[in-house]
């Protein structure tokens, strides 16, 4: 019995009223965060695939591709 005393009292403390009131803000403001996330991925992941399409057109062009190779690599290996 003296060990099944001691286990119980080995248990997590509750959080005071304090540290939930700091909880439940800190999740109402991260709950903002990712609500205005929610809004402007959309348009966000719209303005990368035009991005991605109009990099994809300009490498297509031997002019271009040919230029970026010799007046900057780096970028041809980022495209």
């Amino acid at each position: 019995m003296a060990a099944a005393k001691k286990g119980k009292g080995a248990a997590t403390p509750t959080p005071s009223g304090q540290q939930i009131a700091r909880m439940e803000r800190e999740l109402a403001a991260l709950q903002t965060q990712v609500k205005s996330v929610e809004e402007t991925y959309g348009i966000d992941n719209l303005h990368l695939t035009v991005a991605r399409g109009y990099i994809a057109k300009l490498l297509a062009n031997g002019r271009v591709a040919c230029w970026l190779a010799n007046h900057r690599q780096e970028y041809l290996g980022e495209f």
